[in-house]
């Protein structure tokens, strides 16, 4: 005769322990699932490129900054810009970057006399800004993401403009401009 599976005391025991391992099992793959999600995650963070596509006006930005700063590197990475030289001034006291994406131009002076703090350097330029065709509220929130200070979006009814302010990691503003 066939009773089928007769369900007792050790039955229930055995099958309990077997699906705490197999749920054991499973938890621990859930786990190296989501660690490599996130780390792939990341990995496409870092490749975001917020202004891919953004058709710039032609600019020349200059900045200058302290001599062991690599700001240089900030901007290259962030507008895709393309190093045409690197140059050291003959005294040794400055060196630079020139870089550049068609028209759109950023050169950064590094030199020894800046390394004092910002406030001991005084006043200078306020901010400089530049016109695009990009979509200024995508392009906040990628900057974001990226964890890039995207101030905020002015809608300025005077210029027929929008514009959003940026500040790069020594504490410079621009602004990324878009006629309405």
């Amino acid at each position: 005769m066939f009773f089928g599976n007769i369900t007792t005391p050790a039955n229930i025991l055995a099958n309990r322990e077997k699906n705490m391992k197999n749920s054991k099992g499973f938890s621990l793959g859930l786990l190296v699932a989501s660690w490599f999600l996130s780390a792939s995650v990341d990995a496409q963070q870092q490749d975001v490129y917020c202004f891919e596509g953004t058709k710039f006006s032609p600019s020349f930005i200059a900045l200058e900054t302290a001599f062991d700063s690599n700001l240089h590197q900030w901007y290259k990475e962030l507008f895709q810009l393309e190093i045409i030289k690197e140059f050291t001034f003959p005294d040794g006291n400055t060196k630079g970057v020139l870089m550049k994406r068609d028209d759109f131009v950023v050169e950064v002076f590094n030199k020894k006399s800046l390394n004092e703090s910002v406030q001991e350097r005084g006043l200078g330029v306020l901010k400089f800004g530049f016109f695009t065709d990009a979509n200024l509220q995508k392009l906040q929130t990628c900057l974001k993401t990226q964890k890039i200070k995207a101030k905020r979006i002015f809608k300025d009814k005077n210029l027929n403009a929008s514009l959003l302010l940026i500040e790069d990691p020594e504490g410079n503003y621009f602004e990324v401009i878009t006629k309405n």
